[in-house]
């Protein structure tokens, strides 16, 4: 079970392609309580295709995402990072506060930069697994903006509901140096809206990065349309700002894709080992994927002891479902489906379970534990 902490803790990086950076006692300290808020990665994606990694952040009561698993930043909100990937290895990520950033690194994919012309509902949907259309809920952008030596082109965007999808290639006229940040900020009519994100990434040549990030939203948007605002910064390797102009605004509306997503309401309570009661509150699912929806009802009796928390079981035929973390704050969070879900299931029996985040280091345990009691979901579709 949720072998994929067994590989996490595997991983293998090259250091010295990283420049060392000293951190105070005061920075250790706030890196080491920031634990609980551990990044996962998978490579869940059913194509063959899909062979690029994809990273999942989930967000933690402090509202800062961080994996601490393989490198320190400096403790600014603002970045994160993607670490060398080759045969055999994951990728460690991290992101924190309220912006997503990729740190463009060596990893080892198809040199042929024609595929950066593929379609990008193909990208969006190779990285959620799935293989129907997704044409219906699909707002093409296809918008480039140039500055300071580096192309972004945003391709297209997915509005579901509290999320945004958003697939984006970034090229610049000369080789990417490895630690060169790019990250971006989500607005929505005015005002910011994203709060957490992970996603995947592959490198295409020295020259060409493809991506696509899933923005956790700070509420459900299901009006139409709204106005969007996507604001790309690029930082260099030694942590100087690149001011340049990489905005996007466009309007996308998520009314298609809410009007097919099935809402079914929970009333499932489990109590995690630190005291903290936890309240299943709906499922939602459309072509895009399945949630379930929690709050915390009642806090955690055990300050700075924090859980990692996934949702296993069966449909009912005997197909494997795991519903795995994907984010949460101090209040609420939700569970996201690892695969997509068959058409002939119509059953699914749950079971919590959870592990403790690590304290003292960053090694992830897999020793989920039961916590609650199992329960079935009826799925009226």
């Amino acid at each position: 079970m949720n072998q994929i902490y067994s590989m996490l803790n595997d991983i293998k990086t090259d250091p010295d392609s990283y420049e060392r950076e000293e951190l105070s006692e005061v920075d250790q300290k706030r890196i080491l309580k920031d634990l609980k808020a551990s990044g996962r990665l998978d490579n869940g994606c059913t194509q063959p295709e899909a062979a690029k990694i994809r990273s999942r952040f989930h967000q933690s009561g402090t509202n800062e995402i961080g994996s601490h698993l393989q490198q320190s930043g400096t403790g600014k909100a603002s970045r994160s990072s993607f670490l060398k990937a080759g045969t055999g290895k994951l990728a460690s990520a991290a992101i924190c506060g309220f912006i997503a950033a990729i740190m463009i690194g060596g990893i080892a994919y198809a040199d042929e930069i024609q595929a950066a012309a593929k379609s990008a509902s193909w990208q969006i949907a190779s990285y959620l697994g799935i293989e129907k259309e997704l044409d219906d809920y699909v707002t093409v952008v296809s918008t480039s903006r140039s500055s300071k030596g580096y192309t972004v082109t945003l391709n297209e965007v997915i509005l579901d509901h509290d999320e945004l999808l958003v697939s984006s290639t970034v090229q610049s006229g000369e080789k990417m140096d490895d630690g060169l940040h790019a990250s971006a900020n989500i607005y929505i009519n005015g005002k910011r809206a994203s709060e957490s994100a992970g996603g995947s990434l592959r490198k295409i040549d020295e020259q060409t990065l493809e991506s696509v990030i899933s923005y956790k939203l700070n509420e459900q948007y299901t009006a139409d349309p709204l106005d969007f605002e996507i604001k790309y910064d690029f930082t260099s390797p030694e942590g100087k700002e690149i001011n340049g102009n990489w905005d996007f605004r466009f309007k996308a509306s998520g009314t298609a894709l809410a009007a097919d997503t099935i809402h079914i309401p929970l009333q499932v309570s489990y109590r995690l080992p630190n005291g903290e009661l936890i309240q299943l509150t709906e499922f939602t699912s459309n072509s895009i994927g399945s949630k379930i929806y929690f709050q915390s009802v009642e806090p955690s009796k055990e300050e700075g002891r924090s859980y990692d928390m996934n949702l296993e079981g069966t449909d009912q035929m005997g197909n494997k479902v795991i519903f795995y973390l994907s984010y949460r704050n101090q209040e609420r969070g939700a569970f996201k489906l690892s695969e997509p879900l068959l058409d002939s299931a119509e059953v699914l029996s749950l079971q919590p379970y959870a592990v403790a985040f690590p304290e003292k280091s960053g090694r992830l345990s897999n020793d989920f534990k039961p916590v609650g009691e199992s329960f079935d979901l009826s799925l009226d579709r």
